[in-house]
């Protein structure tokens, strides 16, 4: 994949986390990663997109309006 493509993958994915439409959550989560994703972090763990998209909602529920940045630092 394209450096191109992978940045627009992340940038959707870190979308997926912030307050959005839980459908279009949802569509970007199927459409991103696979069924059997296996997800985790020091505090959670999560396999599938099921848990995926039920972590992103708490995530939400527990910071609400919270997200996700991410920036490359050129040399």
């Amino acid at each position: 994949m394209a450096a191109h493509g992978i940045e627009q993958s992340w940038q959707a994915y870190t979308n997926a986390w912030a307050d959005i439409d839980p459908t279009q959550r949802e569509q970007v989560v199927r459409m991103g990663v696979s069924d059997d994703i296996d997800f985790s972090n020091p505090l959670i763990a999560g396999r599938g997109q099921v848990e995926l998209i039920e972590t992103m909602t708490q995530f939400q529920k527990q910071f609400p309006g919270a997200y996700f940045e991410a920036s490359v630092k050129g040399p």
